[in-house]
């Protein structure tokens, strides 16, 4: 058994440490994802492979915790080996990309300066290559598969996100919907204590 938390786009392999320092679990596995990608193959689904690559490699059954793009690989696993998956956490994730959204996140992106990218996260133009990829995620033929237990949360100042979760939450049979209050987008850094709190309710421990 294996508690894997993984993290956003934008964030790092630490994003899940606060969180991690007040959770008493053992066999804790948090992938590095930007060391997944590669300029010239920064595609959503070389991600997807090299993350189901990754999670051969772990102790069976997984309890999958992810945050944004890492909501979305645990969803994309899920419904694709649900016989592997003991738990799922989905914090501000999508099951179908809004592409309205994402193109004005595209087109942002595009044009912010360098400077902003020389932090050792991924580069602009892989960044940008991975999200343009993403623009045909859909899941929703595969969320009434998921039979395990499932939280779907959302941060209260997320608005952008909560239409998704409260969908989610609908059409998943063991989903249960959380609500983060005063918390935005990346709630495993800004409010490492009520996540945790959150998730030693859910894993009862």
């Amino acid at each position: 058994m294996t508690y894997l938390f993984i993290h956003g786009l934008g964030q790092s392999v630490t994003s899940w440490q606060q969180t991690l320092d007040h959770l008493p679990l053992n066999s804790v596995a948090v992938p590095n994802l930007d060391s997944f990608l590669q300029s010239d193959a920064a595609t959503y689904e070389d991600l997807y492979q090299k993350f189901v690559t990754y999670c051969d490699q772990l102790e069976k059954p997984l309890h999958l915790c992810g945050l944004s793009l890492g909501g979305i690989l645990a969803l994309n696993y899920a419904t694709q080996y649900p016989e592997n998956v003991a738990s799922l956490v989905l914090i501000g994730a999508h099951y179908k990309m809004p592409k309205k959204l994402l193109k004005v996140q595209n087109f942002i992106l595009r044009y912010m300066p360098m400077k902003v990218f020389d932090t050792g996260a991924l580069e602009k133009e892989t960044m940008l290559k991975l999200t343009t990829s993403m623009l045909d995620i859909d899941f929703s033929e595969g969320l009434s598969e998921i039979s395990c237990p499932t939280l779907v949360a959302c941060g209260s100042k997320d608005v952008p996100n909560k239409s998704a979760a409260l969908a989610m939450t609908t059409t998943i049979s063991e989903a249960v919907y959380y609500q983060l209050e005063g918390v935005g987008h990346e709630a495993n850094t800004e409010a490492p204590k009520k996540v945790a709190a959150m998730l030693k309710y859910f894993y009862k421990i």
